[in-house]
């Protein structure tokens, strides 16, 4: 038998003195029945029957018996096992107003007030103020963090008095989630300095929010009065101060979420190690994104653009970032004033494989201010109508290669002559390229042609032949080497009248009838 039998309060012993008792009662009973002058055969029998018949009986009774322990131990067992779960976690639904303290767990889970199911939830939100459950949840997690999980469903954000947000976090080691794109956070009508997700601490570290989608309701928000600066944003990640010396988060991330309509921003992130990728992004009146601080890194979000914004992709105060692999889509009716820009005075920010389209107005596709910078592998195809949008470079050191670009001036700026500007290696249609000031090479431009060779022969009896060079602009240097020993010997030969379309090879004298053969190299800007 085993030992759950055992357990069961039925020990072995008892089980068989039962069964003897039962034979005793048996034997007796068959003995009083049976007719004095039966045989010793017949009442044989007779007792071998009676004794199986009651057997049977007995034994089906203990084993119903047996049975029933069974479904009790497993009862109690599990009751037992409830139990413990209920005491380590605390009780299972947790309300706001009168629920039992959250158990310290390292994930709460935060039901809207329309998700499909709420049993499950550590807090369950009504529809107005959501952002109060979800700060009791995320001031329940320990001090070692954790994870606060966002069920699907509308989450109803206001903003808290005396902050900068709704949804605050203020503590290192969070994860904020959704459940993708079913899980919205709507910023409520009538908010002045409200972020929808702040951010803020001290040396704060390793925070990240993810999957959900967020609507700063940009429209419905109070004309600001006496507005703190960019404090209106979808996410907002700094210190507490801005100040140079602030202690700004380490390693925040933004990834895999939906956010539009945005006031100041939709994510600014100031700090050392922040990432935002894969994320849609629509508009805002400032920047849709920016980054402070750095390293960091903006990849991999598609930003669609509908209406009026400012940046959409922007560095300011940062150096050694990445910005790669994004698309901008400025759609039809949408406006931008300057796609991607880097800030004057820091280095380092690689802007590499974007893709920059427009059926709207960009006045600049990209306005590049750091220097040491690589502008590589994009696709830049802005609208075709007037005028071109700009492609500003304001600082040297700094290489455009391998670009398509398409329907744009390029202008190099450096007023502050910070090292050589290289233009090479791009398919280039319908740019012009203006030095303004500042150092600038320009060599092996598809579609823009800065090198050109050929021959051309100053014939008897002339003195000079005029050259067509084919190149974007007058040259600035042309190499001239004489390819055969003409019949009259000539002192010297130079060059003038370079123009837009021509220059012209001057001779001092005849060359007489064999002429002078002259192999041509010509190049516009520095080499």
């Amino acid at each position: 038998m085993s030992r759950r039998y055992q357990d069961s309060g039925f020990p072995v012993a008892a089980v068989f003195i039962v069964i003897l008792a039962v034979a005793v009662v048996g034997l007796t009973l068959a003995f009083l029945n049976v007719s004095g002058k039966a045989s010793k055969a017949e009442f044989d029998a007779k007792r071998a029957s009676l004794l199986t018949d009651k057997l049977t009986a007995q034994v089906s009774t203990l084993s119903g018996q047996l049975g029933g322990s069974e479904s009790r131990l497993r009862n109690e067992m599990a009751a037992q096992a409830q139990a413990a779960i209920n005491d380590a976690k605390g009780s299972i639904v947790r309300t706001v107003e009168g629920g039992a303290a959250p158990g310290r767990t390292a994930t709460f889970v935060v039901c809207a007030s329309n998700a499909v199911a709420t049993n499950q939830c550590d807090y369950v939100t009504d529809g107005s103020n959501d952002q109060t459950e979800i700060n009791l949840a995320l001031a329940a997690l320990p001090a070692g963090g954790g994870e606060v999980r966002l069920t699907e469903g509308n989450f109803s954000i206001n903003g808290v008095d005396g902050t900068f947000g709704g949804v605050l976090i203020q503590t290192s080691n969070v994860v904020l989630s959704g459940s993708g794109m079913g899980t919205k956070l709507t910023l409520t009508d009538g908010n002045t300095n409200k972020n929808v997700i702040r951010v803020i601490g001290n040396n704060l570290e390793n925070v990240t929010i993810r999957d959900m989608w967020i609507d700063a309701n940009r429209d419905k928000q109070r004309v600001p009065g006496g507005k703190t600066i960019f404090e209106a944003d979808g996410i907002r990640a700094s210190a507490p101060t801005s100040a140079v010396d602030a202690l700004h988060p380490r390693n925040i991330v933004v990834e895999n979420t939906r956010i539009e309509n945005c006031s100041d921003l939709c994510i600014l992130l100031y700090g050392t190690g922040v990432f935002i990728r894969n994320n849609w992004i629509g508009n805002a009146y400032a920047d849709t994104v920016e980054l402070l601080g750095g390293p960091g890194e903006i990849a991999n979000n598609h930003f669609e653009i509908t209406g009026i914004t400012g940046v959409v992709i922007s560095v300011d105060a940062g150096n050694d970032i990445n910005l790669i692999n994004n698309t901008i889509d400025v759609k039809d009716g949408g406006s931008v004033e300057t796609a991607i820009r880097s800030w004057q005075g820091f280095s380092g920010i690689n802007i590499q494989n974007n893709v920059i389209t427009a059926a709207g107005p960009i006045a600049n596709v990209i306005r590049s201010a750091s220097s040491h910078s690589l502008i590589s592998g994009n696709i830049i195809r802005p609208w075709d109508g007037a005028p071109n949008p700009g492609l500003l470079i304001t600082a040297g050191t700094t290489t455009l290669s391998d670009n398509l670009i398409a329907n744009t001036d390029i202008v190099l700026n450096d007023t502050e002559a910070t090292g050589e500007v290289v233009i090479r290696d791009n398919i280039l249609d319908g740019v012009t390229i203006t030095n303004t000031a500042g150092k600038l090479k320009v060599s092996h431009n598809t579609g823009y042609t800065t090198e050109s060779s050929g021959t051309a022969t100053v014939a008897n009896g002339a003195t000079a032949v005029v050259v067509n060079h084919g190149m974007v602009a007058a040259p600035t240097r042309v190499q001239l080497t004489p390819s055969n020993n003409p019949a009259n010997a000539i002192a010297w030969y130079w060059i003038s009248n370079l123009t837009a379309t021509q220059f012209t090879i001057n001779v001092n004298t005849n060359p007489g009838a064999t002429g002078v053969i002259f192999s041509w190299r010509a190049t516009v800007g520095a080499e």
